[in-house]
């Protein structure tokens, strides 16, 4: 059963450098709630609130997930297919990538992403990622 009114945004990113941009980011970006899992699997888990992620209070059911397509074990592409099997687990979905190729993009786009945003290269770019990501936000 999917519980409204999170605050919560999960991020499924498997670079630690890359999260650590991102929580500084979110941070100078006033953007709190940031839930991170490192593969395609634990998004699935935390989102069907499964295993270490049953418990709904410590990791309530996302407003928003930010979704990496190049992750081990399940790519967010397989991710985003699996949503479309899961209406009981709707979520919007931000796709982030290092690709930034037109058929790519819409690839994700068809499989249910609503936004997609490139991996930026430094700390400014990231700060404005988490901006919009923030008027994004359903909260």
């Amino acid at each position: 059963m999917v519980m409204q009114g999170s605050n919560t945004i999960l991020v499924a990113e498997d670079g630690a450098a890359d999260i650590k941009l991102m929580e500084i980011g979110a941070r100078e970006a006033g953007l709190t709630g940031l839930k991170f899992v490192t593969n395609g699997e634990d998004v699935l888990l935390y989102l069907e609130g499964r295993g270490q992620f049953s418990d709904r209070v410590a990791y309530p059911f996302p407003a928003l997930l930010v979704l990496d397509l190049q992750m081990p074990r399940m790519s967010g592409m397989q991710v985003l297919e699996w949503l479309q099997q899961r209406p009981d687990l709707q979520v919007p979905v931000v796709a982030l990538s290092g690709f930034n190729d037109e058929v790519f993009i819409q690839t994700a786009r068809d499989l249910g992403a609503q936004n997609f945003f490139v991996k930026p290269n430094g700390y400014r770019e990231m700060v404005q990622i988490m901006r919009d990501i923030k008027q994004l936000c359903p909260l």
